[in-house]
């Protein structure tokens, strides 16, 4: 009853306590049966206790191997879950890049079209400034043809006149001269 049996994991060392018997004389066969079995039945419990301690670190591996490979699984799907998401920033990057290089691309294009727009006006009114310079220089030819020709018509009658009168007074001193 007093028997004990002890298993330091540390050490992996059984440690056995027997109770001492009293100094008379038991059976020696008796005894040594009972000793027997006693060191049969600790080495069963200490055989027992290092199976249940082979399993607990067998478990204790297991758990362990089970969180790490969680822990792996884990840090796997992170890191996947990160490259998605830089892929997902690159492209957002790349569709941003594009939409400005498109916006570049148009805001250069409306900018040539404002230039073209501005030179074709410029154009325009140049053209129209050189019809109006023409037009207008056209018309003071034609002022001024028009003012040499009446002053030409008026230079004629009056030669005209001049002439009638010289003819006229011709006429009256040839008349007058006929007369004397």
């Amino acid at each position: 009853d007093a028997a004990s049996a002890k298993f330091d994991k540390t050490k992996k060392v059984l440690t056995i306590t027997v109770a001492v018997k009293p100094p008379h004389r038991p059976d020696l066969k008796a005894q040594k049966e009972r000793m027997e079995k006693e060191r049969e039945e600790f080495a069963r419990q200490a055989k027992q206790q290092e199976d249940e301690l082979q399993k607990e670190i067998a478990e204790e591996k297991a758990q362990k191997a089970e969180e790490e490979r969680k822990a792996r699984e884990e840090k796997e799907q992170k890191e996947k879950a990160r490259k998605e998401e830089e892929e997902k920033r690159q492209k957002q990057l790349e569709e941003l890049e594009k939409q400005m290089e498109q916006q570049r691309l148009k805001r250069q294009a409306d900018e040539r079209e404002a230039k073209m727009k501005a030179i074709l006006e410029k154009n325009r009114k140049e053209k129209e400034l050189k019809e109006k310079a023409a037009k207008s220089e056209q018309e003071r030819k034609e002022k001024e043809l028009q003012r040499r020709m009446a002053e030409q018509k008026e230079q004629e009658m009056l030669e005209r006149a001049l002439k009638e009168k010289e003819s006229e007074i011709a006429l009256k001193n040839r008349f007058i001269f006929e007369i004397d």
